[in-house]
């Protein structure tokens, strides 16, 4: 009987260094259906020595890469292996001895996954963990994050055309792409079950591969193949060091947007200056013509100042709807009212308390949230400090929080999480587009919720829809929320939304299960 492995793992050797443990991590597998497929393109003396070493198990097989294009050595391993699921697995990385038995298992549910990663100290004194979290199309776009320990059908490769020779060093990042194309979303397994070289002082995560020109090159074929427009899509750094990638849309047809601003007309000392928060927003979109048809809904309770509306309805390069509210506060329903009160086709609800700092903001949220699949879009929000207040929601224990809350602008933490586009299990509602069409689908926000879990339970309403919800780092803005104010919950808005979503907000498909609370839940 022919023997015919799970796992067919592939790479390429420019020298010997980590040969031997790569192959001491195959063989203490658990489960023992595995080939390694090596080609070398360091010289006969190199494949020589590689083929004596391999001489004695039949599971490695060692290519001659002399006179071989570079751009084959990936392809030429590739098709040379013979196994129903493929991984790239270079010289001196390693798979955790239950990596294959897991494989095993997860491909049974899924065609193909992906794992979290490790980076071993040299010392062998510990490693450093990239806890990833679950699969979303633009976060993939974004970052590679799902590539080094990909773990792809045979099948499906052998019919894909591939390689493309401009890929370049992203080759595995373009399979990858071609594969999500096909088959849809992969199990991550959670756990570092793909183990990169030692090195001395691994970095923190994220560790991103290739060629940030190549990696750009691969996203941009993988948006014309798909029907997304785009202008470019460009390298993200952070820190000096890669963080993935920005898809920059294009931008021909940008549909109308109603801006709603629920407002008292209050105001308070930002940067030590008395600031009129609604009127000073205003202006800003006034000033500004970069989103041609815009308007503007303002929805002003009655005690606000006369002068503040007087100000408000001055004319401007954009229209502005003025809304009078009635009745003992709540936020929700000031914003179903303009909502209703709005013209667009698609709805920003914008808090008043808020400076944009990108020019471009809206064009950018407006294009993902027409991205089909796609139900609302938050925005990166930073305090007056600079420090984080919105990177997306995240759920711990149960409860709704802000990722990386009060984090440096610029942290890299949850595998640079903050500075990349992609999926959330929600977004807050102080700066929100979503289609005017979704939002009456799913019945706007409950008003059951006056102040705190109403944009909680309008993100899970829409994901209930099936649709995804985005985070882009690509807009950002001020809010100028007090730091120090402690969020009052009501015992009532806790039970409701506990009624309605419990069960769903046990489990945050984007956390990485292995990690522990990253959020504090009253920071909602």
């Amino acid at each position: 009987m022919t023997f015919r492995a799970l796992l067919g793992a592939v790479g390429v050797a420019h020298d010997n260094a980590g040969f031997a443990a790569t192959t001491q991590s195959l063989i203490a597998q658990t489960d023992t259906r595995w080939q390694w497929t090596v080609v070398v393109a360091g010289g006969r003396a190199l494949l020589t020595e590689l083929s004596d070493f391999a001489a004695f198990e039949p599971r490695i097989t060692v290519l001659d890469g002399s006179g071989v294009d570079p751009a084959e050595y990936l392809p030429l391993a590739v098709r040379s292996t013979r196994a129903d699921h493929l991984c790239q697995l270079q010289p001196g990385d390693g798979l955790d001895p239950g990596a294959v038995a897991a494989f095993r298992a997860a491909l049974a549910v899924r065609p193909w996954l992906y794992t979290d990663e490790a980076w071993p100290f040299a010392d062998g004194n510990g490693h450093r963990e990239w806890r990833k979290g679950g699969y979303g199309p633009e976060m993939l776009r974004s970052q590679p994050y799902a590539v080094r320990s990909a773990v792809l059908p045979a099948a499906m490769v052998a019919q894909l055309d591939w390689p493309d020779p401009a890929a370049g060093s992203a080759q595995w990042y373009d399979l990858v792409l071609r594969v999500a194309e096909r088959c849809g979303d992969p199990v991550h397994l959670a756990g570092p079950y793909y183990l990169r070289s030692p090195v001395p002082e691994p970095p923190p995560a994220p560790w991103i591969d290739g060629d940030p020109g190549d990696r750009c090159a691969v996203v941009a074929d993988h948006c014309r193949r798909t029907g997304i427009p785009i202008t470019e899509v460009r390298p993200i750094d952070t820190r000096g060091r890669p963080m993935g990638q920005r898809v920059v849309r294009r931008r021909a047809d940008e549909p109308s947007v109603s801006i709603v601003i629920p407002t008292r007309g209050v105001a308070s000392l930002v940067y030590g200056m008395p600031r009129r928060h609604v009127v000073a927003l205003v202006d800003q979109l006034q000033a500004s013509r970069r989103y041609p048809d815009l308007e503007i809904v303002v929805v002003y309770d009655a005690d606000t100042p006369p002068d503040v509306v007087q100000t408000l309805s001055r004319p401007g390069a954009h229209p502005v709807r003025l809304v009078r509210y009635s009745g003992e506060f709540n936020f929700s329903r000031k914003c179903n009212i303009g909502g209703l009160a709005a013209s667009g086709e698609y709805l920003c609800f914008l808090n008043d308390d808020i400076e944009i700092d990108t020019a471009d903001w809206l064009s950018e949220m407006v294009a993902l949230a027409r991205e089909p699949g796609v139900g609302a879009v938050g925005a990166k929000l930073l305090f007056a400090d600079g420090t984080l207040q919105h990177a997306g929601h995240r759920m711990a224990s149960g409860r709704p929080g802000h990722a990386l809350f009060r984090c440096a602008a610029d942290s890299i933490e949850l595998g640079g999480l903050a500075q990349v586009c992609g999926e959330r299990v929600g977004v807050t509602a102080a700066c929100m587009v979503l289609s005017a069409r979704i939002f009456s689908e799913v019945g706007g926000f409950w008003e059951d919720l006056p102040a705190s879990y109403n944009d909680v339970d309008l993100c899970l309403k829409i994901r209930a829809t099936g649709r995804r919800i985005v985070y882009t780092p690509h807009a950002v803005l001020h809010h100028f929320e007090s730091q120090s104010r402690i969020p009052v919950v009501t015992i009532e808005e806790t039970e409701a939304i506990q009624r309605r979503w419990a069960f769903d907000m046990l489990h945050d498909p984007y956390v990485n299960p292995l990690s522990v609370a990253d959020l504090d839940p009253a920071t909602h």
